[in-house]
């Protein structure tokens, strides 16, 4: 069973990650002489070190995506609006202290928009926390509880 705000909050959660991989590049990698030239160069550049963390950020959502759209564990939960905007925050932090760049900050910014959006609509802020509607979510199964031995 799925329901509107889980279809939206995993296709929000794919645009805004793949938003963010449009500003900070895909993360180098080093194969030959060529490549490590370049990314000497690239260290020199001021926004390298906010985009490296903004792509450890990246990284750790694209997991929860794949689990969303396979249905594994664990499920979409009300949870998951918190989560969520953590991680939106978490970007924004990583793209603020890690360099002086107002347009590479505001880019972050705008890329994460639409999970906010997404979480502004289908959410309820309760105590200076996200959570979605219950009734939204995926059920939890029921437990196994084991028999006693013997019995």
């Amino acid at each position: 069973m799925s329901s509107e705000a889980k279809e939206a909050f995993i296709f929000a959660l794919d645009e805004a990650l793949n938003r963010l991989e449009a500003v900070v590049g895909p993360h180098p990698e080093v194969r030959s002489f060529e490549d490590a030239q370049k990314l000497t160069r690239d260290i020199q550049n001021p926004n390298f070190k906010a985009a490296t963390r903004v792509r450890w950020v990246v990284a750790g959502a694209r997991a929860r995506v794949k689990q969303l759209e396979s249905g594994g564990w664990p499920p979409f939960r009300p949870d998951d609006a918190q989560l969520a905007m953590d991680l939106i925050e978490r970007g924004q932090l990583e793209a603020q202290a890690n360099t002086l760049d107002p347009v590479f900050q505001k880019a972050v910014v705008q890329a994460l928009s639409p999970l906010r959006e997404v979480i502004e609509k289908y959410a309820d802020k309760t105590d200076s926390k996200w959570r979605f509607r219950e009734e939204d979510c995926d059920p939890l199964p029921e437990p196994e509880i084991p028999r006693r031995a013997g019995t």
